[in-house]
């Protein structure tokens, strides 16, 4: 074989080689390629529509419809108390007992300068009488007859002045007796048996508030107020007694039904609100003054609502938000305006359409910009159950 064919076969196997190590080295360098994640999968809804009755939502805090505080009329020593604390009474019912005796003296005083000052004057009007037969046989002067007048009219005076003082050491005497006012819930006594009050003022001895309806304020915005104000006025008949629905903060929804029946006569510049009050009934007294709760006054009803599940709303800076699954199951972010909370649903006033399927378990795996694998409740149940099935079965393993 002549040499040069040598040769050159030998340079091709050569080339060859190099091209197989080359070809080697470049598959060790290239990273193997990773297998592509599925879309997380998440359970979405459809909007509803449906007839609810809207409300205004508020905040208010609750007064006694009654509160009376129970003070000392007279100075002396508190000699009894006969209730006890946070119970009820009624009107009339003895609460306290201050030092009697040293008033009944003296209402005995009084009666018996009344006696004696009804005797004089008894004394001092024959004596007239006798004056005024005898000036006509001028066995008297008319002068004698002027000063037996003006005693009989000092006499007259000095009973009325008794009979004011047996009047005012009653009273006192009544006073020594404290009873309760009204009907209600009395509180705590302030002050304790043995000391001396109204010596300094009308000792404060307890306070007593009718619970049997309570009130309740709260504020509402002028723009609402104004609305309904528009709305009465284009009504028949007038509707004053509005109707409210009031729950505590231990309470779900809004159990208690009470009615407005004050609404202040003037807004308040500062926050652009007017003072609201309304009654509650109270029968089981569970409502106490001071209490916070909450509104609920009805606003109409709205007969074609778009509703949405209210765990499915995220919160940010801008307000509330939904993820709504997009085209291509992509994930978009959507601001909403919501109103009422009824039954677990949310209304939307803006910004959702009908048919558009909202994520409604699962955000923890959404992230807005992402696809996703959306199914209904039924989809992800039936998805389960088959992952279920598909398991080993307890015994089984090797």
């Amino acid at each position: 074989m002549p040499s040069k064919l040598i040769k050159g076969l030998a340079i091709i196997i050569g080339l060859a080689a190099v091209m197989l190590v080359v070809l080697k080295i470049k598959s060790n360098l290239t990273p193997p390629q990773m297998p592509q994640m599925p879309a997380p999968r998440v359970t979405t809804s459809l909007p509803i529509r449906k007839s609810v009755s809207s409300f205004h939502e508020f905040t208010g805090s609750t007064e006694a419809t009654q509160s009376i505080d129970i003070r000392a009329r007279i100075a002396g020593y508190l000699q009894d108390i006969k209730f006890v604390g946070n119970t009820d009474v009624k009107k009339g019912d003895v609460l306290f007992t201050i030092e009697p005796d040293s008033y009944q003296a003296k209402r005995d005083r009084a009666y018996a300068n009344l006696k004696s000052a009804e005797a004089e004057l008894l004394r001092n009007q024959k004596d007239l009488e006798r004056m005024e037969k005898a000036v006509k046989s001028n066995s008297v002067s008319k002068q004698t007859v002027s000063t037996v007048r003006s005693q009989r009219d000092q006499a007259q005076s000095a009973v009325l002045a008794s009979k004011a003082s047996l009047a005012e050491a009653e009273l006192e005497l009544g006073y020594t007796k404290v009873c309760a006012p009204i009907d209600g819930r009395v509180s705590r006594h302030f002050v304790d048996s043995g000391n001396l009050i109204g010596s300094s003022g009308n000792t404060l001895l307890a306070r007593i508030v009718d619970i049997d309806s309570v009130y309740v304020y709260f504020k509402v915005n002028e723009r609402i107020l104004l609305r309904r104000l528009k709305e009465r006025a284009k009504e028949s008949e007038d509707k004053s007694d509005v109707e409210v629905f009031i729950g505590l903060t231990d309470e779900d929804g809004h159990p208690h039904k009470g009615r407005i029946d004050y609404v202040d006569n003037r807004v308040d510049p500062e926050t652009g609100t007017v003072d609201v009050r309304a009654i509650v009934p109270n029968p089981d007294k569970v409502i106490l003054p001071g209490m916070f709760v909450r509104i609920n006054a009805p606003n109409g009803t709205n007969d074609n609502a778009l509703l949405v599940e209210e765990k499915a709303l995220g919160t940010d800076f801008n307000g509330k938000y939904l993820l709504v699954v997009g085209e291509k199951n992509i994930v978009q972010p959507r601001p909403v305006v919501i109103g009422e909370l009824i039954d677990g649903m949310r209304v939307i006033h803006k910004g959702l359409n009908d048919g558009e399927a909202y994520i409604v378990s699962g955000l923890q795996f959404a992230r807005p910009g992402m696809p996703v694998t959306p199914m209904t409740r039924e989809q992800m149940a039936a998805a389960a159950k088959g992952a279920g099935k598909m398991g080993p079965k307890p015994g089984k393993d090797k």
